[in-house]
């Protein structure tokens, strides 16, 4: 239905371009259509490589660009994202102690000197500036705690819950 009340609206427009508005172009500016089909004189085509107007065509100056063409993944991340160098591997010291310790909460301490954060790392309340083998707690985040020993940082971090650890 919507197709034909398309083609109506088409067929009253072109009634109204020819009656109301009259007719225009060739045959109205009384040209005829023998001069219609006349095509305007032709130029000889110039040999390839022949210069014309001044210089060589516009297909001989492409060709003579050096053009590098490099095909990227759209979908390639940039350079500037990419990490040059691989992450320098933990020291022996750093892994032996994430390996050998296990942060299992982070809870908040009321005691004499006021409440303060405390790790518990293999069951044990850690507050910062206390020791554990051989690195310093240094910082405590919301699931992280940062160790320190020297130069080397370790950072240990709460495990992610799994969907039926909280069903009991």
């Amino acid at each position: 239905m919507a197709y034909v009340g398309v083609l109506g609206v088409g067929l009253l427009a072109l009634v109204a371009d020819r009656t109301v508005l009259g007719p225009t172009g060739a045959s109205a500016a009384g040209v005829g259509p023998s001069e219609l089909g006349a095509m305007p004189e032709s130029r000889p085509a110039a040999e390839p490589g022949a210069v014309t107007r001044g210089g060589p065509s516009l297909s001989e100056r492409l060709a003579g660009l050096e053009v590098e063409r490099v095909t990227r993944d759209g979908f390639a991340p940039p350079a500037a994202w990419v990490p040059t160098a691989a992450a320098a591997p933990l020291d022996e010291s750093v892994s032996a102690f994430v390996r050998g310790h296990r942060l299992t909460s982070i809870a908040s301490l009321t005691g004499k000197d006021g409440t303060r954060l405390a790790a518990m790392i293999n069951g044990r309340a850690v507050v910062v500036g206390d020791r554990i083998g051989g690195f310093e707690l240094v910082a405590l985040g919301s699931s992280e705690a940062t160790f320190r020993s020297g130069a080397d940082e370790a950072t240990l971090r709460l495990p992610e819950r799994t969907l039926g650890s909280d069903a009991r």
